[in-house]
């Protein structure tokens, strides 16, 4: 079994491709071995490459039910996937059959995934009372303890840091997450939460757009429909505000503008171009107070504008 033995010595040498590769040939020539596919799927989480790991292990279980090392070397490769909870249920099937202490580190590991899944719950408490700067703490030591690939910490995480208002954080990480293979850029959750920042980050036609894209993917979401309506709302007021404008119905602009500065009165960098426009809108109406007091009100929103 030559392509074994160099499979072993490449991946000693840290050559995890070539690695790959040998356990690949030895896996063509007996295709029926397990062990072939759990040195594989070894390698394979090497280079990062969670999804082929866990193919590999499963393969391997199929082969020999009870190898233990295939379900941990499926257990790890689903926790570098982010899967928390059916990583720690695949530890508990490989200690049916390997409770031994050379399965001690197996077990430290799915223990600290099953604290990591109690303190999740507290996170959630910390969050629905509104204590994001404590549930942003913890999650961080999550993430500390267990690593940074698991979906649901991740947007509990941005969900926080929009909430305490730190949006290039917020964008920053969704951007990471959108690229995130285990994740994608079709997650649901992923979207609305990016859409959620880019409306307070001010940017209200690119949030309809990843709402537009949630509602596609889940029509009966009704949180999310209920979010789209309310940004449409005030896309729609401000156009409306836009077309009286242009129009020189100045008044009428006003009134729209002012409609929906009144939608949404904490979203500053909405509400700040508001301002701007309503102040311009109340200068061609010769009325320079009202002017000077939203131009005001726009620097006071935005320094920008100063």
């Amino acid at each position: 079994r030559p392509f074994k033995a160099d499979g072993g010595e490449k991946y000693k040498k840290k050559e995890y491709l070539l690695a790959v590769g040998s356990y690949t040939k030895a896996i063509e020539l007996e295709p029926t071995i397990a062990v072939y596919y759990t040195n594989r799927a070894a390698a394979y989480m090497m280079l990062l490459n969670y999804k082929e790991a866990v193919l590999d292990s499963e393969r391997g279980i199929q082969l020999d039910k009870t190898n233990a090392r295939a379900y941990f070397r499926k257990a790890t490769a689903l926790k570098g996937l982010g899967n928390l909870d059916l990583a720690i249920s695949t530890y508990q099937d490989g200690f049916q059959y390997d409770s031994s202490i050379a399965a001690q580190s197996a077990k430290n590991e799915m223990n600290t995934l099953v604290r990591a899944k109690e303190k999740l719950v507290g996170i959630n408490d910390l969050i629905s009372t509104k204590r994001y700067s404590n549930a942003l703490t913890h999650i961080n030591m999550i993430i500390t303890d267990i690593g940074s690939n698991f979906r649901d910490v991740l947007l509990l995480k941005l969900d926080c840091l929009i909430e305490l208002k730190r949006y290039e954080e917020s964008i920053n990480l969704s951007n990471s997450l959108m690229k995130n293979s285990s994740i994608g850029s079709g997650d649901v959750t992923l979207l609305q939460l990016r859409a959620k920042c880019l409306y307070n980050m001010g940017e209200l036609e690119s949030a309809i757009k990843h709402l537009q894209m949630c509602i596609r993917a889940d029509p009966e979401n009704s949180k999310i429909i209920k979010m789209y309506k309310f940004y449409r709302s005030i896309e729609d007021t401000k156009s409306n505000g836009t077309k009286a404008f242009l129009a020189s119905n100045w008044q009428v602009a006003i009134d729209e503008w002012t409609r929906c500065i009144d939608l949404d009165p904490r979203n500053v960098n909405i509400i700040a171009k508001l301002y701007l426009n309503r102040g311009t809108a109340h200068a061609k109406l010769s009325n320079f107070e009202a002017s000077i007091v939203d131009c005001t009100k726009a620097i006071q929103c935005d320094s920008k504008y100063t």
